[in-house]
């Protein structure tokens, strides 16, 4: 019984997971493609960079789904 309540959980933890990673990647390229539609070049500066560092978030998420990443190997 033990056993199948963890497992139950491991899957629930990997698909709010990968529910994350799908939403930052939308959001990642929502902001790339924002960068077309302005003109100020600090603004598309800002918006590349934003989406630099929510695709490295949304990595984070796939790399403790597929357990790739040293610090998700408990």
């Amino acid at each position: 019984m033990v056993d199948q309540e963890a497992e139950m959980t491991t899957q629930h933890d990997a698909q709010q997971a990968e529910a994350t990673a799908a939403k930052l990647a939308h959001l990642r390229d929502e902001m790339r493609e924002t960068i077309g539609r302005v003109d100020e070049p600090q603004l598309k500066a800002a918006l590349e960079t934003g989406a630099e560092v929510i695709g490295g978030l949304r990595q984070a998420f796939v790399d403790y789904n597929e357990g790739s990443e040293e610090a998700w190997q408990g």
